[in-house]
C-alpha cells in the first residue's frame, strides 16, 4: 500500500487534519495540526519494508540473498538513526510514554536501467521515484496510541545500480545517513536545541 493516504489526500474528506510543511531538504512533509513533538524524548524504529516492481522480484535461487540484504538494510537504517540521535534521543524497543515511533518503507527502483519505464504502480504515486534510486516513505507515530503524527517522502539522492541480489551499500548508506541527519536537525529544532554540524 505504501502509505496510500500519503500525498493522495493527507486529510479526511472535508476535514484538514494534516498541514503541508515547507522542508527544503525533503520532497514532501505533512504534519498533524497541533502536535507538540517536543514531548517525545526517545525513539522506537520499526523494521523497514522494501517495495520493488514485480518484475524485479528476486528469483528463487536468490531469495535467501535477498532476505539477507533486507536484514542488512534494516540493521543499517536503524544504525544510521541511532548514530544520529542516540546521544540525546535514546532508541528503545518498546512503546511507551513520550516515545516516537518511526515506520519507514522504501520504494526500490535500482534494478530499472537509466531511462527505463517506472511501473504504473509507482508512477501513479504523488511522491517522486526514479530508476536507479530508492525513495523513502515514512510515518511518525505516537508509539502507544499508534496515531500518525507526520508523513514524509523523499527521493534518494544517490543513484545505486542494483539487480537480483546486488546492492550498492555505499550509496544506500549515504541516503540513510542523509535522512537520519535531517531527522536529528528537526528533533533538535522542536526541542529548541542547537544541532552540532559534523
Amino acid at each position: 500500500m505504501i502509505f496510500a493516504v500519503l500525498l493522495l489526500g493527507a486529510c479526511s474528506p472535508g476535514v484538514e487534519v494534516y498541514e503541508y510543511q515547507n522542508e527544503s531538504r525533503l520532497d514532501h512533509v505533512y504534519m498533524k495540526k497541533g502536535v507538540d513533538f517536543s514531548r517525545y524524548k526517545s525513539i522506537l524504529i520499526d523494521a523497514v519494508s522494501v517495495w520493488y516492481p514485480d518484475a524485479s522480484a528476486p528469483s528463487l535461487e536468490n531469495a535467501a540473498k535477498a532476505k539477507s540484504n533486507l536484514a542488512r538494510g534494516q540493521a543499517l537504517f536503524k544504525q544510521m538513526i541511532e548514530d544520529a540521535l542516540d546521544d540525546v534521543y535514546p532508541l528503545t524497543d518498546s512503546p511507551g510514554i513520550n516515545v516516537l515511533r518511526i515506520h519507514a518503507e522504501f520504494v526500490d527502483l535500482r534494478s530499472i536501467p537509466p531511462g527505463g519505464a517506472i511501473p504504473a504502480d509507482f508512477s501513479r504515486k504523488k511522491f517522486r521515484t526514479r530508476p536507479g534510486h530508492i525513495t523513502l516513505v515514512v510515518e511518525l507515530m505516537d508509539s502507544r496510541s499508534g496515531e500518525v503524527l507526520a508523513r514524509a517522502a523523499d527521493l534518494g539522492k544517490n543513484e545505486s545500480r542494483g539487480g537480483d541480489g546486488v546492492v550498492d551499500w555505499d550509496a544506500i548508506e549515504a541516503d540513510f545517513r542523509y535522512w537520519a541527519d535531517i531527522l536529528r536537525t528537526w528533533l533538535d529544532k522542536v526541542h529548541h536545541l542547537e544541532t552540532e554540524v559534523s
